[in-house]
């Protein structure tokens, strides 16, 4: 491991000492599964304000 490498890994063992965040935004995503038996995994999510809506599908 090289010395840059390792002065990351000392500092990520540190608490964060910065100031604390605040969430800008919040939601909640539902996720709701496909057809049953479909050739492929399928779903469905969208956000509790109705920003996101999105079929999920794989390739």
């Amino acid at each position: 491991m090289d010395s840059n490498t390792e002065k990351l890994m000392q500092q990520l063992e540190q608490p964060y000492q910065g100031t604390a965040m605040k969430p800008l935004y919040t939601a909640v995503v539902t996720v709701t599964p496909g057809q049953a038996g479909h050739a492929r995994m399928s779903g469905h999510a969208e956000s509790s304000d109705g920003l996101l809506v999105l079929d999920l599908a794989m390739p």
